[in-house]
């Protein structure tokens, strides 16, 4: 469960040493001039603290913290997709070692479910698709939403018949998004709040982890040598969108009608060890034979012009 993932992140941190501080929400940032000095923060009960530190790093996740407030967020141009899920106790699995399998489960032409098993008997399943077509009809409530498109994949109805639905039903929209800069004085990005693509690789989880360590080295170089200005962020920057935007080839190939990875695959046999190094995480490797190969079935983007660092936060 993400939730028992995230607890052991901070968990681990805590024991090496880091400050924790549970149920205490960030509401500004602390600036002096164009730097940013820290951050003000409020506990549960009220107290108002100042964090102050030479660099702060913005890790805020899909609230991106500092893009929304400072007008850096950007959508993709064709990434808009809405997610809706919910979890089943009980729900038909695979037999052997496919017990544990992820799949994902096309609902031809419009979007695809996933199928998550996790432990004590629990299964993520939800649905992704373009947000008029899930809205169709007027219909936004997250339930009716998931209840209607499970007929319209017969696996995922088969695995689900069997099961009972536990907890809530949710919904987020709008998750695919950049921001323009990676770094302004005193302020770094980091995972989400750098930039989401999409859940259909779960790329979000490894990007997150990526940019953490290579946040950390960058920032423990600059504390050695006593520079922690913007430039000094270029290379992080640079290197992260690098690996986003080969992920965002592999996911705008996903999503269009006309591509199939098995085709590419028969045509390319060679294409498949490529592919799967990317979707594993190895997303920094010169891919461009590859775009080429899949350029001859589907359009793919062209490369975002963010990331770079701000170097003033009037600019």
């Amino acid at each position: 469960l993400r939730s028992e993932f995230d607890q052991m992140l901070l968990d681990n941190a805590r024991e090496k040493g880091a400050q924790v501080r549970e149920e205490t929400a960030v509401n500004d940032l602390v600036m002096e001039g164009d730097r940013v000095a820290g951050v003000r923060a409020v506990s549960r009960a009220g107290e108002i603290f100042e964090f102050r530190a030479p660099i702060t790093l913005d890790c805020t996740g899909k609230e991106a913290f500092t893009s929304n407030r400072r007008g850096w967020r950007v959508g993709d141009p064709y990434l808009n997709k809405i997610a809706v899920w919910t979890y089943y106790e009980g729900a038909r699995r695979d037999p052997g070692i496919d017990e544990g399998a992820t799949t994902v489960a096309f609902i031809p032409d419009k979007g695809w479910f996933w199928y998550i098993p996790q432990h004590d008997d629990r299964v993520s399943v939800g649905v992704v698709a373009e947000g008029k077509y899930l809205t169709r009809d007027g219909v936004r409530d997250p339930k009716a939403i998931f209840a209607r498109e499970v007929v319209e994949n017969q696996w995922i109805k088969d695995h689900l018949q069997d099961g009972q639905q536990v907890g809530d039903y949710f919904l987020t929209s709008e998750y695919s998004r950049h921001s323009r800069y990676c770094a302004s004085p005193g302020l770094l990005l980091v995972g989400d709040a750098f930039a989401f693509l999409d859940p259909v690789f779960s790329s979000g989880v490894m990007l997150a982890l990526k940019s953490g360590i290579m946040a950390g080295d960058a920032v423990h170089e600059g504390l050695i040598s006593g520079d922690l200005s913007p430039g000094r962020f270029t290379d992080y920057g640079c290197t992260l969108r690098v690996g986003i935007e080969n992920m965002r080839k592999l996911v705008y190939a996903f999503y269009d009608p006309g591509f199939s990875f098995r085709d590419l695959i028969m045509k390319y046999p060679d294409a498949a060890g490529e592919v799967t190094d990317c979707l594993s995480g190895d997303v920094n490797r010169d891919f461009s034979g590859l775009w080429s190969q899949i350029r001859e079935f589907v359009e793919l983007p062209e490369d975002l012009p963010y990331g770079v660092p701000l170097a003033s936060v009037s600019e």
